[in-house]
């Protein structure tokens, strides 16, 4: 009952966003705070009630695999995330706000998807990440 009526809420509460976004058709966040605030919060019980239940079966884990290893180098792809994200678009762009909504979440799958080939490919050869490793070395000190 729960994941269901926090996603009729969300909906509800992204109509004005997208009503917004079809108008405006560049984002400014002020203009709809308050809806994404809200919706955001009822999207995120959503999000993590149909974990839970995906979680629970088995065939579903299975599909989630690419995404294990980003989570275990969730430090390396976090920083790296941000540091791509701050150098690409302030070379391509001078004032993010003026981009499109529609290109940054272009963007930002792109970002997703290289970040699981990478992590893909590094989980091969190394145990941990780049940056986990150099936390492990200054943690443990060995």
């Amino acid at each position: 009952f729960l994941q269901w009526s926090s996603l009729c809420i969300s909906c509800l509460l992204s109509c004005p966003i997208i009503y917004y976004f079809i108008k405006m058709d560049v984002y400014y966040s002020k203009d709809v705070q308050l809806w994404i605030l809200f919706g955001g919060k009822t999207l995120a019980i959503f999000y993590i009630c149909t974990l839970l239940r995906v979680c629970e079966n088995k065939k579903y884990v299975e599909c989630l695999q690419p995404f294990m290893n980003v989570g275990k180098y969730a430090l390396t792809n976090y920083i790296s995330q941000s540091i791509l994200t701050l150098v690409i678009l302030s070379l391509y762009f001078k004032d993010v706000s003026q981009v499109y909504y529609w290109k940054l979440c272009i963007f930002g799958l792109l970002i997703i998807f290289v970040q699981i080939i990478f992590s893909k490919m590094w989980s091969k050869y190394f145990r941990y990440g780049p940056i986990e490793w150099v936390w492990r070395k200054g943690v443990y000190k060995k």
